[in-house]
């Protein structure tokens, strides 16, 4: 994708982002977690939010659930790319390991339920913290 075409396509995401946070009931002065995973969708996602975090009078934070499913070579450039967009665009960062395969064998359930569960823990547990 040229650089052109994804600045355009980058604004248009960034504006629906904002129409359905404002379509959404929201609180005044709504405290928002984002679940960033270090790739480009929720990387874009952070970036937009942060954006317009302050004009909106959002209270924004960033979890990223490390499920140590991936090689380590391979969680540890997720983990560092995550800290360099929420360092780039001013949001707290919780970063948070599960070992969803130890769970998934606990619980004998697959691994993806297993990591979606631990996933869904982890940001529960992060609304709490980032209040």
């Amino acid at each position: 994708m040229k650089l052109r075409a994804a600045r355009a396509f980058g604004h248009r995401v960034e504006a629906a982002l904002v129409a359905a946070m404002q379509d959404a009931a929201l609180p005044a002065k709504p405290r928002l977690i984002v679940a960033a995973s270090g790739g480009a969708d929720s990387s874009a996602t952070l970036l937009a939010l942060a954006d317009r975090a302050n004009q909106q009078d959002w209270s924004l934070s960033a979890i990223h659930v490390d499920h140590n499913i991936a090689p380590a070579p391979t969680r540890a450039g997720f983990r560092r790319a995550v800290a360099m967009v929420a360092s780039r665009a001013g949001v707290p960062l919780q970063i948070v390991e599960v070992d969803a395969p130890a769970v998934a064998a606990e619980q004998a359930t697959s691994l993806e339920t297993a990591a979606r569960n631990a996933r869904y823990d982890a940001l529960a547990n992060a609304a709490v913290v980032f209040q």
